[in-house]
């Protein structure tokens, strides 16, 4: 089912953020996008619960033995101490990274993309965290909104980015991707078939989150 091409797929995705979205903890926001995409990569691929609690508990076995992060306190695993909450602590450190269920699930489960910002041209995109989950949703229907208020004219640098990811633009624009699809929605393709990409890519992002 996996082979050494799925670690590269990891390595391809961490390579493609920019060192001005990893602020001034670099090292954590690299781990940060390791988790998010080991779970890209590996764990949208597993059906069972199990596979998919066992590869969860063993990134949080290596954050622990390898990355120097600690586990949350019972109280902190309670309220859901996620990446938003860390990055309010002042002088977070790298090994002041906190373990909990909040990483994968919730509110502010770790999710990356490049196309948080609209009306953005693939090349000016950046590879960055995503918001929270009713903020990344809002955005799905703006993307939504975008689209029919344009009525599907490739003028739309927007809908031009939406469509490019729906298409599998994570996948396209790593070394080695190919998505035809994602090419003619970048060459200004329009039309039904576009918008049915934008809502299964809207309604895919959903279902990561577990909103749909």
């Amino acid at each position: 089912m996996f082979n050494f091409r799925d670690v590269v797929k990891v390595l391809q995705g961490i390579l493609s953020i920019k060192p001005a979205q990893c602020g001034s903890n670099v090292q954590a926001t690299l781990t940060r996008l390791w988790l998010h995409e080991v779970q890209r990569v590996f764990g949208d691929r597993l059906v069972s619960p199990e596979d998919r609690d066992w590869l969860q508990d063993l990134q949080e076995q290596l954050l622990i033995s390898k990355f120097g992060w600690r586990s949350a306190p019972a109280a902190d695993s309670a309220n859901g101490l996620g990446p938003s909450t860390m990055s309010a602590m002042p002088a977070l450190n790298f090994a002041d990274g906190v373990v909990s269920e909040a990483l994968f699930d919730g509110e502010d489960q770790i999710l990356f993309g490049d196309f948080l910002k609209m009306g953005v041209s693939r090349p000016e995109r950046v590879y960055e965290q995503l918001p929270s989950v009713t903020k990344l949703a809002q955005l799905m229907e703006r993307y939504l909104d975008e689209y029919n208020a344009t009525k599907g004219k490739s003028s739309s640098a927007a809908i031009a980015a939406a469509t490019a990811a729906a298409a599998g633009g994570r996948a396209a624009a790593q070394p080695g991707g190919s998505s035809s699809a994602a090419a003619a929605a970048a060459a200004g393709g329009g039309g039904g078939g576009s918008r049915m990409q934008l809502v299964f890519f809207r309604d895919a992002v959903l279902h990561i989150v577990h909103l749909a």
